[in-house]
């Protein structure tokens, strides 16, 4: 059985106002296209950087990247 406090099982809500929450939508439903000089952009930071340094309180944290996934356009 899961543990109703576990971190993971949490739901987070949002109040929106009426303009926000049109905004919201149409991102949703139309999400940015990224044009190729963008994606090359991406391309070649995936290539040089490799991790990020996260300051927490007085501790230096290296994380490693997560890939974002751009929407092509077909």
């Amino acid at each position: 059985m899961s543990d109703a406090t576990d971190p993971g099982q949490e739901n987070e809500v949002m109040s929106l106002d009426q303009h926000d929450s049109e905004a919201f939508f149409e991102a949703l439903v139309n999400p940015v296209r990224f044009n190729q000089k963008l994606m090359a952009a991406f391309e070649e930071h995936d290539q040089r950087v490799t991790s990020k340094c996260v300051t927490a309180g007085d501790q230096r944290l290296f994380l490693p990247l997560t890939s974002i996934t751009p929407v092509r356009d077909s």
